[in-house]
């Protein structure tokens, strides 16, 4: 009798492993899911100069999954450019270790109130840009937009809920 009991638990057990290998994969896809969305929601709403080359790219595999913003300009719109917009909440938290300091892009024309680049106006909703003959732009920056940063953040104020849902289905 103790016998069948061990083996009816051990069976028991084994059943709810394979439930929680099936699970970590459903979960690890649904937050690659959500947060491609809410990357993708963060770069639409990105306050760019020029036009804007980064995309959002995701995958989701086994247990791992990854979210990235590439592209020539993710890194400006992330960690944003110029000194025009130094205002600590604009600041991002994170630049000084990845070494985007204010200011030094552009051959560290960034730390100029105004700074030109070569390039086109293109679509900032900030009126910060001006174009001013010859291909050259004259800017005052734009701010971080932050966009890895915070869909991380919220992706990990997400995260329990993401994980009931999953349990739930």
């Amino acid at each position: 009798m103790i016998t069948s009991n061990a083996s009816e638990v051990i069976r028991q057990l084994r059943a709810y492993k394979s439930l929680l290998k099936k699970k970590e994969g459903e979960i690890v896809t649904e937050l690659v899911d959500v947060g491609t969305e809410i990357a993708n929601d963060y770069l639409r709403r990105a306050t760019v100069t020029g036009y804007p080359d980064a995309g959002i790219t995701s995958e989701a595999k086994g247990k791992r999954g990854h979210i990235s913003m590439v592209g020539y300009s993710a890194g400006f719109i992330e960690f944003g450019t110029g000194m025009h917009y130094i205002e600590a909440g604009q600041a991002h938290p994170l630049a000084d270790e990845f070494g985007a300091l204010r200011g030094e892009w552009g051959l560290k024309q960034g730390k100029n109130p105004p700074w030109s680049f070569f390039g086109d106006v293109g679509q900032n909703p900030l009126n910060t840009t001006v174009p001013i003959g010859k291909g050259f732009t004259l800017t005052y920056g734009f701010p971080a937009n932050r966009t890895m940063y915070n869909t991380g953040k919220e992706l990990h104020q997400r995260l329990e809920d993401i994980v009931k849902d999953v349990f739930n289905d």
